[in-house]
C-alpha cells in the first residue's frame, strides 16, 4: 500500500477531533430532523373524549367478560353483559370479540 494514504496519516488527535465532529452530528440530527408525528399529536389534542355505552347479549342474556375496544383502549362487559368505553372519538368502529362458544349467526 502507499504510504501517503490518509488513514496513515491520521494521528490520535486528529481522530479525536473528527470523531467528536461526527459525534455532534448525530446528537444534533433531532434538531434539524421534522417531526413525523406533530399531526397525530395536534390531532389528538383537538378530538373530545367520548363515553360508548352497550350491552354484548345472547338470547336476551348478558356475556360476562367480552372484550370491547375502539382499537386504542379496551374494557371487558360486566356480569349483565354491559360495557362502557371512554373513546377519543377519532376511532370510528367499535369492535368486540367473539366469546368462546359462542358463532356469529350466516345465512344458510
Amino acid at each position: 500500500m502507499p504510504s501517503n494514504t490518509s488513514y496513515r496519516n491520521l494521528g490520535r488527535r486528529s481522530f479525536l477531533k473528527k470523531l467528536g465532529i461526527a459525534s455532534a452530528g448525530i446528537w444534533s440530527a433531532e434538531r434539524v430532523l421534522a417531526d413525523p408525528y406533530a399531526f397525530v399529536q395536534e390531532s389528538a389534542v383537538r378530538t373530545r373524549a367520548i363515553t360508548i355505552r352497550g350491552a354484548v347479549k345472547s338470547k336476551g342474556k348478558g356475556i360476562r367478560g367480552v372484550a370491547v375496544s375502539d382499537g386504542v383502549r379496551i374494557t371487558t362487559t360486566n356480569a349483565d353483559g354491559t360495557y362502557q368505553l371512554i373513546s377519543s372519538g377519532a376511532q370510528p368502529h367499535v369492535y368486540l370479540t367473539l366469546p368462546s362458544g359462542y358463532a356469529i349467526p350466516t345465512n344458510p
